[in-house]
């Protein structure tokens, strides 16, 4: 919108740098989903992923690359021109996608909500003549068999007696940490 008025000076107010040139293929994002307890979620954690991902490494030869269609135009006599659209690729070192391991650390922080996604840019599916895309990581929750989270409130069923409903009586719950309530 700004560079309409006063021109392109190379910022960019709130965008995106990845989005900047849109000429530039990209690769499929992957999203993971990434299965953690609720005690993770209470007290956070690191947990270290093992991603087979492929690489583009160079190999012998050349391949064309950047293909764009553009227009010829020729002349046929005083006066008269012929436009034609047309095929122009570079020629670009050939490249070859390898498996490679790469360990990546999640962290989970405490508190961290049900669907939640944490990016790794650029640990996405490669792309030969572009940019790879993104790796996220989707927070999935597993069901506790004591507790349930509801918002940043943790509620669990506890059976007591009428007795104890009418007298009163003290109980210890064990946290998700381990300390007693």
């Amino acid at each position: 919108f700004y560079s309409s008025f006063f021109g392109d000076f190379g910022f960019m107010f709130g965008g995106n740098p990845r989005q900047q040139d849109r000429n530039i293929p990209r690769g499929s994002d992957i999203i993971v989903d990434l299965e953690v307890t609720l005690e993770e979620v209470y007290s956070g954690n690191f947990v270290e992923v093992v991603r087979n991902k492929p690489v583009a490494r160079q190999a012998p030869g050349k391949r064309k690359c950047n293909c764009r269609q553009e227009m010829r135009t020729t002349q046929l006599g005083p006066g008269r021109f012929q436009m034609t659209q047309e095929v122009v690729c570079d020629e670009c070192p050939n490249v070859k996608l390898v498996n490679e391991e790469r360990t990546l650390e999640v962290e989970i922080e405490p508190g961290v909500r049900d669907g939640m996604e944490y990016p790794f840019i650029g640990e996405g599916e490669p792309h030969v003549d572009g940019e790879p895309g993104d790796l996220r990581f989707r927070i999935k929750v597993l069901k506790h068999p004591v507790f349930e989270r509801r918002g940043d409130d943790l509620y669990t069923n506890v059976t007591i007696s009428l007795v104890e409903a009418l007298t009163g009586f003290e109980m210890d719950i064990p946290h998700l940490d381990g300390h007693k309530v």
